[in-house]
């Protein structure tokens, strides 16, 4: 059968393999339809800790029971199926109360074992879920994403609310319209699209107790309105300029979401980290955290020592 491989970085084949054979409990799924996702990018970019090739892809996808060994389930042959992709021990604690998601022993199917990027695969039986057989294969292949939306959504204090507001830059889209490679230069774009409401916020409470009196004085006393600008305006918002700075610094540095849709095969701390944590927590993350706090306190403390002398002075 013929299945998407993942073969190395930046190396992703048609290739021919094996057909799979099923076992007890478990069912062949002819694939209709498989997405890919964002995750896919990074495994093909060969930036993924857990992919490891020859893989094949796929984790999003719908398909029809070819065959099925299952005596506990009311599935059958020629049902159209989706699948919940992660593969958890069973055994563990928080296995067995219900939170099978944080199973320390967790994989999912595309990124651990072979994916539906393929002419089939094969599944436990206990994994599916069965979908209506006239909906369109395009839809039921996004059922788990939009499920992790809908979860999201139940989560949310929303009883109270009668109308929301979904916010999003679509800065991909834009990107791939315009046919720019994600790498630098998306992450910098989409990162200053993020921050600039954080900055204009900050800014503006600044502005709120600014005397307007002393502009109207400067340019009085004959200044230019350039010159009152830069000898009278700036100087007196330069602390809000510094503070919305430094908070854009903080949340572009914490914020993983934007820069993993966006940064191609490019390596970022966030993305780094990530990728590390889910493996194991190396030396360099330590070290690396030890420098951002060392640098954090020093700058705070600079920052306390600067005010109390301008108070005193």
């Amino acid at each position: 059968m013929l299945a998407a491989r993942y073969l190395g970085p930046d190396r992703i084949e048609s290739i021919q393999i094996p057909k799979l054979e099923v076992g007890d409990e478990e069912a062949l799924l002819k694939v209709e339809a498989c997405g890919f996702c964002g995750s896919d990018l990074g495994i093909v970019a060969g930036v993924h800790p857990r992919a490891k090739a020859p893989l094949t892809l796929g984790h999003e996808f719908c398909g029809r029971i070819e065959r099925i060994q299952g005596a506990s389930t009311n599935l059958k042959e020629g049902d159209l199926v989706t699948a919940y992709p992660l593969i958890s021990c069973g055994r563990c604690h928080v296995c067995r109360t219900g939170a099978p998601h944080v199973c320390r022993e967790l994989r999912l199917y595309g990124f651990d074992v072979d994916g539906a990027m393929a002419e089939y695969v094969r599944l436990p039986v206990n994994s599916l879920l069965r979908l209506p057989n006239d909906m369109s294969p395009l839809v039921g292949a996004v059922v788990e994403p939009l499920a992790v939306a809908v979860h999201g959504i139940s989560l949310a204090p929303t009883e109270t609310a009668s109308t929301a507001v979904v916010m999003g830059a679509a800065l991909l889209t834009l990107f791939l319209d315009f046919g720019w490679a994600a790498g630098y230069t998306t992450i910098v774009i989409s990162h200053i699209a993020f921050e600039i409401s954080f900055i204009a916020m900050t800014v503006r409470a600044r502005m709120r107790g600014f005397d307007w009196t002393l502009e109207d004085a400067s340019m009085d006393l004959g200044a230019s309105p350039t010159r009152t600008f830069f000898k009278v305006t700036l100087p007196l918002i330069i602390p809000g300029i510094v503070a919305a700075g430094m908070l854009s610094f903080a949340l572009s540095l914490d914020d993983f979401i934007i820069t993993y849709f966006v940064s191609g095969s490019t390596v970022t701390y966030p993305l780094y980290v990530n990728a590390a944590v889910k493996a194991a927590v190396p030396p360099q993350i330590n070290v690396l955290a030890t420098a951002i706090l060392l640098i954090s306190l020093i700058l705070l403390a600079v920052g306390t020592l600067y005010r109390r002398k301008r108070i005193e002075g």
